[in-house]
Parts: structure tokens; sequence; C-alpha cells
């Protein structure tokens, strides 16, 4: 394999075209419905715009009538906010919809999707592992969400830290906007 790969890069120095070539043809292969994995996602995230689906779910508690958000932390040896806080989400795969992405956030919710309301979107292309356009939806959930050291409700007002800044500064705001306007749209108010 360490052979293999010193030729393919010194192709990309000597020729550069005959090596884009190259990647383009065994690019070929790789089955687009089929989850990349980590270092695969990695690269292409750093040459190409990532579509992200975030789904932010929000409730209103019933002991403390605090807004709460649904937040699950990454693991420690992820490549992107190890250890960080973030609403659940997933990168758009080529011929899929919102609903097969939501299809997907099941497994992060521990609970299917019921609806999702579009909030907004942020263009971000200095994400850690390139450029994303992340699509914010407000989600309804079917039933309660996973609880555990990983997945966990917190009132708006207590975050934890760390959290992904991207996500407690950008798009949790345009979320709880989404949330409040739907609450005032259901009493009249709008």
């Amino acid at each position: 394999m360490e052979a293999m790969l010193a030729q393919i890069i010194a192709l990309a120095m000597s020729d550069y075209k005959q090596f884009k070539l190259v990647v383009a043809r065994l690019l070929g292969y790789i089955d687009p419905r089929q989850p990349f994995g980590t270092a695969l996602f990695d690269a292409f995230a750093r040459i190409t715009v990532s579509v992200a689906i975030e789904g932010f779910a929000l409730r209103r508690n019933s002991v403390t009538e605090e807004l709460d958000v649904f937040l699950r932390r990454r693991a420690l040896d992820d490549t992107a906010y190890p250890g960080e806080w973030h609403a659940p989400g997933t990168i758009l795969r080529p011929g899929e919809t919102y609903n097969n992405a939501f299809d997907r956030l099941a497994g992060e919710f521990g609970t299917s999707v019921l609806s999702y309301l579009l909030c907004d979107n942020l263009n971000w292309p200095q994400e850690a592992r390139g450029h994303v356009l992340s699509i914010i939806f407000l989600v309804d959930l079917i039933d309660d969400p996973r609880k555990d050291e990983t997945h966990c409700w917190f009132s708006v007002d207590r975050l934890p830290q760390p959290m992904v800044d991207s996500h407690e500064h950008h798009m949790l705001p345009m979320a709880i906007k989404a949330f409040e306007d739907r609450k005032r749209q259901q009493k009249g108010d709008l």
C-alpha cells in the first residue's frame, strides 16, 4: 500500500493533470450511497462544499418553564470538535432527500423525526473540516429522545461546554427564533 501511495504522490508532483485523471477514475469505484468513512469524508470536505442537515429539537420544560434544546456530545477521538456538544446533524449524501437525512438522524436522536421546519441556513467556509453550508431545521420528535452521558436536554440559558461554536452562537439562535415564531403563529399572534 505504501509503495502504491508513493507512486501516486510522485505522479501528483510530476504530472498534476494525469494525477487528477487517476484520482477521478478511482473515485468512480466509490458508492456515493454508502458512508465514506472519516478519512475519505475529511478529504472531500477539504476540497468541496458539504451540505449539512442540522436538527434542533426544542421544548418548553414542563417543570422549569425554561426552553430546552437536545444536544449530543461528539466522541473524544472525532477529527472535528472532539468532545464538544452540538445539535444532531448529518451531511446530505448524493441523491438524498431531507427525509433520508432525518431517517439517518433517528439514530442520533434515539427516536424518529416526526416533522421538520426549515429555519435558515448558515454558509460556514471556516468550518473545521472545510466549507459547510448548514441547513438548520426545527424538528419535532415522535418520542422522547435518548438520554445518556452523550445525549441530553439542556436549558438554552445553561448550555454545556465545550460546545461547537457555530451551533451555540449562530444556529441555535436561528432555531429558537423559529420555535418562538411558530408558537406565536399557533396562538394567532402573527
